[in-house]
């Protein structure tokens, strides 16, 4: 018979796991709703699937347009329902030349080339650092000191103020084949931002 001094007697204690994940109730960071990965975004001891602010920006995940990473002011900037913060990709408007149509480019000018960002009632197109912004992979034009041939004004007649700036037209990467041309850059803050416009490239 087995007994306490019976080295063949073996004891095999049950840990209760109420969702039957793999891990047991006391060390489940979320004990009612299966999630075997354990994953916990905000490190706050409750697991993702059952915690209502994943990033603990006080903002639930429903209506949190970024879920996964803090944005409290929930700031998005294209209004494409993806907050600013997991947004790869902001989309601004632009006009290249504006006020012209189409917008014929001649690659072998020494001139220069305008582009207009504009402001909307979710960007401000003044938040633009103008060091950051290429156009078809051209800076804006510097001038004396190191200054960006840049300014703001309404260009488009809305009553906000919008972003103009010019870039070298010998810089710009473009081919006689190209009819769209991609601006990029940044805002102060350093949220990414990125238009296209057409464009007519001429000999």
């Amino acid at each position: 018979m087995g007994g306490a001094g019976n080295p063949g007697r073996v004891v095999i204690i049950f840990e209760p796991d109420s969702d039957n994940d793999g891990i047991p109730n006391n060390t489940d960071n979320c004990p009612d709703v299966a999630n075997p990965d354990q994953a916990d975004n905000d490190g706050d001891g409750m697991g993702n699937v059952c915690d209502p602010d994943d990033d603990n920006d006080g903002v639930l995940d429903g209506p949190d347009n970024c879920d996964l990473v803090a944005n409290p002011d929930q700031a998005d900037l294209d209004a494409d329902g993806i907050g600013d913060a997991c947004d790869p990709q902001n989309t601004v408007t632009i006009d290249i030349k504006p006020g012209s149509f189409p917008n014929s480019i001649n690659i072998g000018s020494n001139g220069t080339v305008p582009v207009a960002i504009f402001s909307t009632a979710t960007f401000d197109a003044t938040t633009v650092d103008p060091l950051t912004v290429t156009l078809a992979s051209a800076p804006v034009k510097l001038k004396g000191k190191g200054t960006p041939m840049s300014s703001f004004q309404d260009v488009n007649g809305d009553g906000r103020r919008d972003w103009e700036d010019h870039v070298n037209t010998e810089n710009l990467q473009l081919s006689e084949t190209d009819t769209q041309a991609v601006l990029e850059g940044k805002t102060f803050g350093g949220t990414t931002i990125t238009g296209t416009d057409s464009i007519r490239v001429v000999p």
